[in-house]
């Protein structure tokens, strides 16, 4: 993953807002924002997520990349094909840019994986990236963020496997939206928590009834993190510490780098992955 090298600290934000810090550092969980510069921007971000992992076979094999991003910089042109150029990928290839909520990403590795069983010798490159900024003074200032994960998908993967069970909701819903013409998006907060936290439990339930697995085969639950204060009241639905300590104890851990970044939007579950797994 990637983010600018520019943050600002939430204290210093509370201040500037004449607020208690801790309705940010507690009432959020969030302790840091990270700032793009003018001079970085979706792609670049994406860019510099990829740049210090990809190989030579790596390059070689890519034949599809899927850029996912509620912050698209032109209406027609994928932010994909960009980096055909700035990877030195083939042109043999498939570029698109997919937008859907915080749940694009995701789509995006089930499209890969229908991608590598059709095509088993071929690499697909993910990528989240996204600038999440909100008006001054709003209720969202505090949760902006900028930043960028990027994942290799084959038919040989080295850190998870995706499984061909999921579980699925969706509503057609105004608790989150930015129409054309509008610079920051619009945000219901009260809604958006509630819908929150009814999709985690809907979308949970319809896993478990397909799978038959119950909360007591995990070891770890990972969030999309608009803010982390939201996953950890999500978390508390279906567990305890006293009964599943451990889901706690990771889902700390999974936060970590949340906490630093703030909300990258369709990256933001992806970098509790990689923060779980690094700590």
């Amino acid at each position: 993953f990637y983010v600018p090298k520019y943050y600002l600290d939430l204290k210093t934000l509370a201040k500037a807002r004449g607020v208690d810090p801790l309705k940010y550092t507690n009432g959020l969980l969030a302790n840091q924002m990270s700032v793009a510069p003018f001079n970085q921007d979706i792609v670049s971000m994406a860019a510099n997520a990829t740049l210090n992992y990809l190989t030579k076979e790596d390059i070689k094999a890519i034949d599809l990349v899927l850029f996912t991003t509620e912050s698209g910089i032109d209406y027609s042109k994928s932010a994909a094909t960009h980096l055909i150029s700035i990877l030195g990928l083939r042109q043999d290839i498939r570029a698109v840019e997919m937008k859907q909520a915080c749940y694009a990403t995701t789509a995006a590795l089930y499209f890969a994986k229908g991608h590598i069983l059709q095509n088993p010798n071929s690499k697909v490159l993910v990528i989240a990236s996204d600038i999440a900024k909100y008006g001054l003074n709003s209720p969202g200032e505090p949760t902006q963020g900028a930043g960028a994960v990027s994942m290799l998908v084959s038919k040989d993967p080295k850190l998870l496997i995706l499984e061909d069970q999921y579980g699925i909701h969706s509503e057609d819903i105004y608790d989150f939206w930015r129409p054309d013409g509008m610079d920051y998006a619009q945000v219901d907060g009260r809604y958006s928590n509630e819908m929150y936290k009814k999709f985690f439990l809907r979308t949970f339930e319809d896993y478990k009834n397909k799978t038959n697995h119950t909360l007591n085969d995990f070891e770890a639950l990972t969030f999309h993190i608009p803010y982390s204060k939201i996953g950890l009241r999500s978390l508390e639905l279906v567990a305890s510490k006293e009964t599943h300590p451990s889901l706690f104890d990771n889902f700390y851990r999974s936060i970590y780098y949340n906490q630093l970044i703030g909300n990258i939007y369709t990256g933001s579950l992806f970098l509790s992955l990689i923060a779980l797994l690094e700590n």
